[in-house]
């Protein structure tokens, strides 16, 4: 099957009254379709959000690189001119198989964040 990673990537406007700008945008330009995540914030009441869960991740494949086309090309489409602040934000996590594979990207960190745990096997 290959090397697998969780990856979950979330976008949210800098004014919530331009939801549905970025709702329009993320139809139009993202393959898979997002879920849209309410929570109790004046800052960030609502964003969208993606989750793959042990899925392939090779930049070669037509689905990653629609993602990673769209990310890198973030600042030139969303920052405002003659400012440093974003009209739009993303966050964007992949954790792989190995312990020190992790991928963390975005213009805030606000609402994603890796948390190492310890778990124990029920089964042996």
């Amino acid at each position: 099957m290959g090397y697998t990673s969780d990856v979950v990537l979330v976008m949210y406007p800098e004014k919530p009254e331009d939801m549905p700008a970025l709702k329009l945008f993320a139809s139009e330009n993202m393959a898979d379709k997002f879920e849209e995540v309410k929570r109790d914030s004046p800052r960030i009441p609502v964003y969208l959000r993606w989750r793959w869960d042990r899925v392939v991740w090779y930049e070669e494949y037509p689905e990653v690189q629609a993602v990673e086309d769209v990310l890198n090309r973030w600042g030139e489409m969303f920052q405002r001119v003659g400012f440093h602040k974003y009209i739009f934000h993303y966050e964007f996590i992949r954790i792989g198989e190995d312990p020190d594979d992790t991928d963390e990207r975005g213009t805030h960190s606000k609402i994603l964040y890796v948390a190492h745990s310890i778990r124990e096997t029920i089964a042996l």
